[in-house]
């Protein structure tokens, strides 16, 4: 009936194909072309990512977790429409916004207590099986919130019986910091104190 016909068949990647012809050895003018698009979402290929893999725990600060749908053959989809949701062991998370481009978004606000969040979720009611963490870490040290320590606590008065005496470094949360590196000086009222030492752990002594 003058018509040929021939089955395309898709590749396993999203692109536009191009079929050209000829007649009778010469080059047809005319071309049509084909979308490749994505499939469905799955849940093992798609990925939870943080913009940052640590924040300070103060209670304040904040990282965009990114859910990127991919389908069965790997092709991020770039369309919305699915329902995603996001839940974490620690922090808060903000709701989650469609971008309409494949990927859904939802802010993570820190903890004030050092640790790390991990962040799961589901594509369509179902887990998704990837995941990602974001640690939440210690601020500078604060004085307000510091520790001072003596052990014993108690000495006699004698002129040579000895204390030591702890400073922990904690931030304005509480958090005990965990490196060194800070100027602590320590006085004593009565008795004499030696120098302050730097354990490198977020604790600093000295002998009373």
């Amino acid at each position: 009936d003058g018509t040929y016909t021939a089955l395309l068949t898709a590749p396993t990647s999203t692109g536009t194909a191009t079929i050209s012809g000829t007649v009778n050895g010469a080059p047809a003018n005319d071309t049509a072309s084909v979308s490749f698009v994505p499939g469905a979402a799955t849940t093992a290929n798609s990925q939870i990512s943080a913009a940052a893999g640590s924040i300070t725990a103060d209670g304040t600060s904040t990282t965009t977790v990114t859910v990127q749908l991919v389908d069965a053959n790997g092709n991020n989809l770039t369309s919305g429409g699915d329902t995603v949701t996001l839940a974490t062991d620690s922090g808060t998370l903000s709701t989650v916004t469609d971008n309409g481009d494949g990927t859904y978004s939802a802010i993570l606000t820190a903890s004030t207590t050092a640790g790390t969040a991990t962040i799961s979720g589901t594509v369509n009611g179902s887990p998704i099986a990837s995941s990602t963490a974001v640690s939440f870490t210690v601020g500078s040290a604060d004085a307000s919130a510091s520790l001072i320590q003596a052990t014993p606590d108690s000495l006699i008065a004698d002129g040579s019986s000895q204390s030591s005496i702890q400073i922990t470094a904690r931030d304005a949360n509480g958090n005990p910091l965990a490196t060194g590196g800070d100027s602590v000086t320590l006085s004593a009222s009565i008795g004499n104190l030696g120098a302050v030492t730097d354990n490198g752990d977020g604790t600093y002594t000295a002998t009373y």
